[in-house]
Parts: structure tokens; C-alpha cells; sequence
């Protein structure tokens, strides 16, 4: 809805590469549609659950905005599930 999904590679210090998604905000957003974006990434940061994605990070010092979680590699929920 706010941007794009891109795949990545990630290596945390002290640990070794991982595969992660990058949602980046798109150009031209509205405060609130970054305020929303962002606030996903706070609730992402909540949990620490097996079963819940994995925030690895979240960029916000130079634009665009970008969330990076684990990567999932059956794609989205919904389609896996359909």
C-alpha cells in the first residue's frame, strides 16, 4: 500500500547472514500514511514470537523509509494459505 517489497541479505553483528524483506516507503506520502507505515514497525517490535515476523530493523535517518523483517519464504500469508 505505501511502497515496495524487495529481498535482502542482512548479517547482524555477531551473526551470521540472513534473508530479510525491505519495505520501503514510497515517494510522495502523506505524514500520516509515514506515521501509519512506521507504526507498523512499532507494533512489529513488540513481539518476540516464533510465529509472529521478525522486525530486523528500521530505517528513518535518510529517505525513503524502509522496515526491513524476516524474509518469509512462502511469500505473503494470505496467497500461501489460498
Amino acid at each position: 500500500q505505501f511502497g515496495e517489497v524487495s529481498r535482502g541479505r542482512y548479517r547482524p553483528l555477531g551473526r551470521r547472514e540472513v534473508l530479510v524483506a525491505v519495505k520501503t516507503l514510497r515517494w510522495g506520502v502523506t505524514d500520516r500514511e509515514k506515521n501509519v507505515f512506521l507504526s507498523e514497525a512499532g507494533v512489529l517490535g513488540q513481539f518476540d514470537h516464533p510465529n509472529v515476523l521478525k522486525l530486523e530493523g528500521v530505517i528513518t535517518r535518510t529517505p525513503p523509509e524502509r522496515i526491513i523483517t524476516e524474509f518469509m519464504e512462502n511469500g505473503p500469508l494470505d496467497a500461501f494459505l489460498r
